[in-house]
């Protein structure tokens, strides 16, 4: 892994700090870069087992947080595109980003994902909490069941500095997908390259 790369530069971090606290939520949560690490390992097994393959589209929609951080450095660290959702999106909005961007995967806040709709986003196969981790909504039980088990230190193995591994974006392969505030009809979104985050 080259450390001058995007996700080198993020692995370095991790594994210079472990111990150090990485995401503070105000008045809430801490949680070190070690701790970050093992929830990204849990994510990523779940990835694996699913079939999520690099490239493939994941949403975030929820407001600044811990878990959004480490949710949005699981998916960078995987390979996968990020498609971060504003909050203050109507749900019309929500659903024609999450269908356009093809997302399959949505990461969100429990408020949130209470006004959408799961008929309206057929694509999305599991739905995970960004309060807790815990699956909100998946389409087939063995998928959820599989969210489960991988949430599990005994599945998922624990994380340390010395196996602690990002996949490595290309320069020009797509990161981010972010989705305008669509002042003229419905939002656009704006590709960015790995090149653009570094």
């Amino acid at each position: 892994m080259n450390q001058n790369n995007l996700i080198g530069l993020y692995a370095r971090a991790f594994r210079q700090n472990w111990e150090l606290p990485a995401f503070t939520d105000f008045q809430g949560f801490t949680c070190t870069y070690g701790e970050a690490a093992q929830i990204i390992r849990q994510i990523h097994c779940y990835f694996r087992e699913s079939g999520i393959r690099k490239g493939d589209k994941i949403a975030l929609l929820g407001r600044n947080s811990s878990n959004w951080a480490i949710s949005f450095l699981a998916i960078s660290g995987y390979g996968a595109v990020s498609v971060p959702v504003l909050p203050d999106f109507n749900p019309e909005d929500i659903h024609h980003i999450l269908n356009h961007s093809e997302s399959l995967f949505l990461f969100a806040a429990d408020s949130l994902f209470e006004k959408l709709s799961n008929e309206k986003i057929p694509k999305i196969a599991g739905v995970v909490s960004l309060t807790d981790f815990t699956a909100l909504s998946f389409h087939r039980s063995e998928e959820k069941d599989r969210w489960i088990k991988c949430s599990t230190v005994d599945h998922a193995g624990i994380s340390s500095p010395e196996n602690f591994e990002l996949d490595e974006y290309q320069a020009e392969d797509l990161s981010i997908i972010s989705y305008t505030s669509g002042t003229s009809g419905f939002t656009k979104g704006v590709m960015i390259p790995a090149r653009s985050l570094l």
